[in-house]
């Protein structure tokens, strides 16, 4: 079964909690608690302005980046929204761009417009530290799974403990693999939790949700930022339940 967020509902996350014996929570960290989709955007924005100022036509740059912008989302959906590195999505739509016109030199400066991309975090939500805060008080474990570099992972991790005030266990499952059931169990491993007992929250359907239920959870929040609602062609078990959220902070008036 599944549960629409009510937007007038009274918060009740320590009673959610307790009423489904729930002792960890498990956060996806990209799109769930970080800006990382934002963080995407303004970079390729930048390098589509600089992909304009190659472009000899009188058609403005902003219209030139916002093209750009497109071609590699589209690449991104064409690969079935597997992550990539930055620098092989924006060769592959460059080379859709240009074609054999395609400079090197332009190839060179976006790499040196990325070369300190992975060295950053993206934006923490404004309301992730305070549900994670709430979390920790009432008791809970908390652990993060992220499918991203372990590195850049790392990162993300490190800003996030800071802004909460104290150390969150990560697991980083490799681009270069699935982000599975099994990942989602090793995460959970870190701190030796149960699988039955944990609350998995996440953005994402397909590598979220539906891989933690295989897993065995049975307690689920999405966040179902663009409002398209489960797939009607998904059967969740009937000993499953899935909370569906707008975004971070209506995780506080879970019920």
């Amino acid at each position: 079964m599944y549960t629409e967020f009510e937007k007038d509902s009274a918060p009740s996350l320590e009673n959610f909690l307790k009423e489904r014996d729930i002792d960890t929570v498990a956060f996806d960290i990209d799109n769930t608690l970080l800006a990382t989709h934002e963080y995407y955007r303004q970079a390729l924005y930048e390098i589509g302005m600089d992909v304009a100022e190659q472009n000899t036509t009188s058609r403005r740059a902003e219209d030139i980046a916002t093209e750009f912008i497109q071609i590699v989302l589209d690449e991104y959906k064409r690969g079935n929204y597997r992550p990539i590195l930055m620098d092989e999505q924006c060769e592959s739509a460059l080379r859709r761009h240009f074609g054999d016109s395609l400079d090197p030199n332009l190839l060179q400066i976006v790499n040196d417009l990325l070369e300190d991309f992975y060295t950053t975090s993206p934006q923490i939500y404004e309301a992730t530290p305070h549900v994670l805060q709430v979390i920790k008080s009432l008791g809970a474990e908390i652990v993060l799974h992220s499918h991203a570099q372990e590195e850049w992972t790392r990162i993300k991790a490190e800003d996030l403990s800071f802004a909460v005030g104290f150390t969150l266990p990560y697991l980083a499952t490799d681009i270069t693999e699935e982000k599975d059931s099994s990942s989602w169990l090793r995460a959970l491993q870190l701190i030796d939790c149960d699988i039955s007992k944990t609350l998995v929250i996440g953005d994402s359907f397909t590598s979220d949700i539906l891989p933690a239920i295989h897993a065995g959870c049975k307690h689920l929040v999405w966040i179902d930022y663009y409002g398209t609602g489960i797939p009607q062609n998904v059967e969740i078990p009937s000993d499953v339940e899935i909370v569906v959220v707008k975004n971070i902070q209506e995780i506080l008036k879970l019920k």
